[in-house]
């Protein structure tokens, strides 16, 4: 007999379709080809539209990335034609994952399964059809997964290659490619009067075009790829052409219009052309007549730094991922209710923050009546939240957000949320990166500053020599080989000219803290050494009370012409400076300084081509 229950309820039931969803999970993984996908499914899973992760492997068992899947059960009645009714927050949670999404519905009758990527071409066409909360979703049959048919990996590799291969500032190249199409149709107003025509000038526009389209097609397809994505070739419309001026402008011609490589535009349409794509004059000479070749790397130096100044060139590699979410961690992590001290985050973590626990957060300090009604998303920028709330009500903020997640709740606001000092997007597509590679966590290599008890003090004093020595000796561990890893990823025709490794093959780094004091900071030497013998290349960095070689500043001079040897091997001195050390105290030292080595070593190429 069952005793009298205190409380009296039943407990809650599973859904209705528990059951089914259970089977529909164990048959597709048992279709699943296991030796080249690799499962790991929630069955009971708090988190809603994802059923967990599968993981692509080549038949050397390496990964080549993972996916995220929501798997269904599909009733009998759609067998035949396999559809699924979406809710708007799947739809949603789609559009916002950072791994390509996969909705599977599984035939348990018949031990098959259809599947659609969620990408965004698939969520816009729903989002214009979308009645209410819901939306059915058609299959393709030819989608399919069964024991018996293995083409499915062969699409899913595509999907995540793709996604791997995503330029990092994807938005910002698409809204540039957006402003060209919208110039260009402008253009189209302007009467073209040089088709047809023949005139001794085009074949000197002709020579220039063409060394011009041959290095944005070739060393500098960067260049190209971000000023004019997604176009065939350079053309040029002149407004004045004579032997000592010009008058001009560049615009890109598609790929899919028939289009003309030179146009010729009215004297009256000078000032409209003035603020259209990129207008050019020059007023005592025309480059295009009498150098061509050097004006075309003039353009394209001109487009390279305006490039780099706008935002520093991104690679795929696991230790710029971690310091530049280590360092938006570092920043942010009062609003993003993460502990500062600790030494490892996990992946899960900085996705549940960035997606959860942050838009919660703006929507403490956000008024829902005043957006409620609004389509577009409100645009924040979470840098100005320590300039306009006091610390103690962040804190206080924070702690009612944590109870709100550890409840459950979600964000209800369309926030597009932005930072002067990061990019979100890209914040966003590193951690994508990191998952494709099976990375689970991120862990801190450079030592963290220390409380320093004192009103106003010196950046070098929050780390102190010891934990800077280490940075420095980390930051060395890492930086040639991301280094060599930019160029051969923006300028792959160019290693050899910008490689680190050019005039000399070893480095010696040297740090110096014994003047410290009256405003002194900590010092940095770099010897750059040539052998005339075949070694590896190599960098060493020293602490100065612990350099045992000769080499300082003071005698540096008489290595210039004399060989110094280190470790058994003879070196000829073929560059030094000095400084101070500044660059291991910023937020992204490796990133910054790659960049700005990119530049430099751009700067001597570009120098030595226009002599010519």
């Amino acid at each position: 007999m069952r005793g009298k229950r205190i409380i009296d309820s039943d407990p809650a039931p599973y859904p209705l379709t528990n059951t089914a969803e259970i089977k529909a999970v164990i048959t597709f993984v048992n279709i699943l080809e296991k030796d080249r996908v690799k499962p790991d499914i929630k069955f009971l899973d708090k988190i809603p539209n994802t059923d967990g992760i599968i993981e692509i492997v080549n038949t050397s068992q390496i990964p080549i990335g993972k996916i995220d899947v929501q798997i269904k059960f599909l009733a009998k009645k759609f067998h035949k034609k396999p559809k699924y009714q979406c809710k708007k927050d799947f739809l949603a949670s789609c559009e916002q994952s950072i791994l390509p999404v996969l909705l599977i519905v599984v035939d348990i009758e018949n031990e098959i399964a259809y599947w659609q990527h969620m990408d965004k071409q698939t969520i816009s066409s729903l989002a214009d059809k979308i009645k209410k909360n819901t939306i059915n979703l058609n299959f393709e049959k030819e989608n399919f997964i069964n024991k018996d048919s293995t083409n499915y990996i062969i699409q899913w590799i595509n999907i995540i290659e793709n996604y791997q291969e995503k330029i990092f500032d994807y938005d910002s190249i698409k809204k540039r490619k957006d402003e060209l199409d919208f110039e260009l149709n402008e253009l189209k107003n302007i009467t073209n009067t040089a088709i047809g025509k023949t005139n001794p000038i085009f074949k000197e526009i002709h020579v220039f075009l063409d060394f011009y389209n041959g290095l944005l097609d070739g060393d500098f397809n960067t260049v190209k790829n971000r000023l004019y994505p997604n176009y065939w070739k350079i053309g040029l419309g002149i407004n004045m052409y004579l032997s000592k001026s010009i008058h001009f402008t560049l615009y890109p011609i598609s790929y899919e219009f028939n289009d003309v490589l030179i146009k010729q535009y009215n004297t009256k349409d000078w000032s409209y052309l003035n603020n259209v794509l990129r207008y050019i004059s020059h007023y005592t000479e025309n480059p295009i007549k009498s150098r061509p070749q050097q004006y075309s790397y003039e353009l394209i130096e001109s487009d390279t730094k305006q490039i780099l100044k706008e935002q520093p060139l991104f690679v795929k590699d696991q230790f710029i991922a971690n310091e530049y979410i280590l360092a938006f961690i570092d920043k942010f992590h009062t609003v993003l209710g993460l502990d500062l001290n600790v030494k490892e985050y996990k992946i899960a973590d900085i996705e549940l923050s960035l997606n959860i626990f942050l838009p919660l957060w703006i929507e403490q300090i956000v008024s829902n009546d005043k957006y409620s009604d609004k389509s577009e998303p409100i645009l924040f920028v979470i840098d100005h939240i320590f300039f306009l709330i006091y610390p103690e009500d962040i804190k206080r903020i924070s702690e009612k957000v944590k109870e709100e997640t550890d409840k459950s709740e979600r964000p209800s606001l369309n926030l597009k949320i932005t930072s002067t000092s990061f990019n979100i997007d890209i914040l966003f597509n590193l951690i994508a990166y990191l998952r494709q590679i099976g990375t689970n966590s991120i862990k801190r290599e450079y030592d963290t500053k220390h409380e320093v008890d004192k009103t106003s003090y010196y950046i070098w004093e929050a780390w102190g020599e010891e934990k800077t020595i280490k940075n420095v000796k980390v930051f060395y561990n890492h930086f040639i080989r991301i280094y060599d890893l930019l160029v051969q990823t923006y300028f792959p025709n160019l290693k050899n000219d910008l490689k680190f490794y050019d005039s000399f093959n070893l480095l010696i780094v040297i740090l110096d803290f014994s003047k410290i004091g009256n405003s002194y900071a900590p010092s940095i030497e770099h010897y750059y050494l040539k052998s005339n013998t075949s070694v590896n290349n190599k960098t060493i960095v020293y602490n100065a009370t612990e350099n045992k070689l000769q080499l300082n500043r003071s005698s540096h001079r008489k290595y210039v012409d004399n060989d110094i040897v280190i470790e058994g091997c003879s070196y000829k001195l073929v560059s030094c400076s000095f400084s101070v050390l500044d660059f291991i105290y910023e937020t992204t030292p490796i990133l910054n300084s790659i960049n700005e080595l990119l530049k430099k070593r751009l700067n001597t190429y570009f120098d030595k081509k226009k002599k010519y």
